[in-house]
């Protein structure tokens, strides 16, 4: 049988990737081998499955901008001023999108000279003044919340923008002071690589920015000025977001129009990284003498090449890892009893549901915080003050209820229809372990609440602030029940002496046990 390491990584997926500087002729055999394997019972992703997962967890190629269009975008935008000035509204919302719809599409090259990446946040703020000026203040807040991720640490131009828009740029800019910014450090190898953000140039390799506001960038590491990098999707939250880079991958690994690697002493070395980064296997088409021959590759190991017409492609394929080990024989498990059907698939169902509970409390939860952040910067004399403050306080019950309802559905699912089995199982404890930490989340949370909220007209910003820690604490607390609930069945079995009471209020709710085990 293959090695211990051949067999521990059976059944998992394949990618089919070429090694080949001519893509386009190497899609049919791509196809050819990946029905080959297919027919031998393996799970193989087809080509253009590989494309778009390489671009969504990888890298993609650069924008490509011609002049033509760089000018046509020019031209748009300055009609769009024109309608602007004229109060022509529709006819400068259609030049708008489409200048928007570039902007966000290529924005990594036209950001990358100063001049034209603040050309490209004037433009963002017109449709921010076009909103205004059309009664639409929710969405032109919204809008200039995308222009300052669009063209991120660039400054408008002076005199371009009328007070409105200036007025809510900076409402906005206070509001983000006081938002938690993420940090971003990026390494790559080797160092000294130029950094760009959304295409504006931000330092060298080994970089570092602790207060990047929130939110999904279009991060570029150059090694090589002349060559655009590829661009890597960066998802910027509270706390450090790390990326590496490795410019021989990059240099040596395409995805269009079909993952390939290009020819190189390295070939082997890349596909291992590749499927490290993939976590799959890669069946390595490489060119031979009269046609191809493939060769299995994971993260740690890369086997001999075999032949294409090989009678069994996947024995040939597991034999060129290793050389044959004696088979380990497992005992046989104790035999269990299973459920009733029927409260498996009530559990099943409860589970669903509570899924569905904690997801839309959560959703209840980033919606108050949206809301907090509206009525924060909002002014007692805004016509809509009140507005906010009510949407914020009618949003916590919501959250609380869901919360609660989820845990419980959770738990009274995981109680019905986990199987049967003697001792807990490591799984188990490992979600007793994550229980724990949810937990202890929830109460530091709670205990570390600040201040009170005696009048929310009074004190804004504290109300909101522990608002929102209590719906923290609320969810952490509930997300806790179910993964609890796991060890705790095998430890002491389905039928406890008690009962689960949870109660919810407007500030907070309550979990009680009552009864022994």
């Amino acid at each position: 049988m293959p090695s211990a390491e051949v067999a521990a990584v059976a059944g998992e997926t394949w990618w089919v990737v070429p090694v080949t500087a001519e893509p386009e002729t190497a899609t049919a055999i791509v196809d050819q081998v990946t029905e080959q394997l297919q027919r031998a019972g393996q799970s193989v992703v087809s080509a253009e499955n590989a494309h778009e997962r390489f671009e969504q967890r990888i890298s993609m190629p650069a924008s490509s901008l011609t002049q033509r269009q760089i000018d046509e975008w020019v031209a748009t935008s300055r009609s769009a001023v024109r309608n602007l000035a004229r109060a022509d509204y529709d006819a400068a919302r259609r030049d708008l999108l489409m200048t928007q719809e570039l902007s966000t599409a290529a924005a990594e090259e036209l950001n990358r000279e100063a001049a034209r990446a603040r050309q490209v946040l004037d433009t963002c703020l017109y449709m921010v003044r076009a909103l205004i000026e059309t009664l639409q203040s929710e969405e032109a807040e919204a809008q200039a919340r995308e222009c300052r991720r669009l063209v991120p640490r660039v400054e408008p131009s002076q005199h371009r923008h009328t007070p409105e828009v200036v007025e809510i740029l900076e409402r906005l800019d206070r509001a983000a002071a006081r938002e938690p910014a993420g940090r971003i450090r990026v390494h790559s190898e080797p160092p000294g690589c130029i950094v760009r953000l959304n295409g504006v140039q931000q330092g060298e390799t080994p970089f570092a920015l602790d207060d990047v506001a929130q939110g999904i960038y279009r991060l570029q590491v150059e090694c090589d000025p002349e060559v655009r990098g590829r661009v890597y999707r960066a998802q910027v939250t509270e706390g450090l977001t790390e990326i590496t880079v490795d410019s021989a991958f990059d240099e040596h690994v395409d995805s269009r129009p079909i993952v390939h690697i290009k020819p190189s002493a390295e070939s082997v070395r890349i596909a291992g990284l590749l499927a490290s980064r993939i976590g799959a296997r890669v069946a390595l088409l490489e060119p031979a003498p009269g046609g191809w021959t493939l060769r299995a590759v994971t993260e740690t190991s890369a086997g001999n090449a075999v032949a294409l017409d090989a009678p069994d492609l996947v024995a040939a394929l597991e034999a060129a890892v290793a050389p044959e080990v004696e088979e380990e024989v497992e005992a046989p498990s104790a035999p269990t009893t299973p459920l009733p059907a029927w409260r498996t698939y009530t559990g099943i169902g409860a589970a669903v549901l509570g899924v569905a509970g904690l997801s839309l409390g959560a959703v209840f939860h980033f919606q108050r915080d949206s809301a907090g952040d509206r009525y924060v910067i909002a002014m007692p004399s805004d016509i809509d003050y009140l507005q906010r403050q009510a949407k914020w306080n009618d949003l916590g019950p919501r959250t609380y209820a869901f919360a609660a309802l989820g845990g419980v559905l959770l738990g009274a699912g995981a109680v019905l229809a986990l199987p049967e089995r003697e001792g807990v199982p490591w799984w188990g404890w490992v979600s007793g372990a994550l229980g724990v930490g949810a937990l202890a989340g929830a109460v530091v949370a709670a205990v570390t609440l600040e201040g009170g909220c005696d009048n929310i007209a009074d004190t804004p910003q504290q109300c909101v602030d522990r608002g929102q820690g209590g719906g923290r604490a609320m969810l952490l607390g509930m997300a806790a029940v179910p993964l609890l609930t796991v060890p705790l069945v095998y430890l002491f079995g389905r039928d406890p002496s008690g009962t689960l009471e949870v109660g919810t209020e407007q500030g907070g709710a309550s979990l009680r046990w009552r009864g022994r085990f």
